[in-house]
């Protein structure tokens, strides 16, 4: 996480991309490489292997259950609708 851990990394978007190591080095992810839910990241890409990256994560991959609460939710379908 040497390029995540600063603080004023964005996204050509602006959104930040910074990720707090010591949240995910306590939280139930920990033990988890990111490119297994970062899964379009290329290692080939040596200087910015991330910048392969067009989609986000898709949490339903470990998850299903979640992701099926959350297509019925009122926030889902909020977000269906792109709104």
């Amino acid at each position: 996480m040497t390029c995540h851990g600063k603080r004023d990394l964005k996204a050509r978007n602006g959104k930040s991309m910074y990720v707090n190591q010591s949240e995910v080095r306590d939280s139930t992810h920990a033990q988890i490489a990111c490119a297994q839910c970062h899964s379009e990241v290329n290692v080939a890409l040596h200087t910015r292997p991330c910048a392969a990256i067009t989609h986000p994560v898709d949490c339903t991959k470990c998850h299903a259950q979640v992701g099926q609460i959350y297509e019925t939710s009122t926030h889902g379908q909020l977000h269906d609708a792109g709104n």
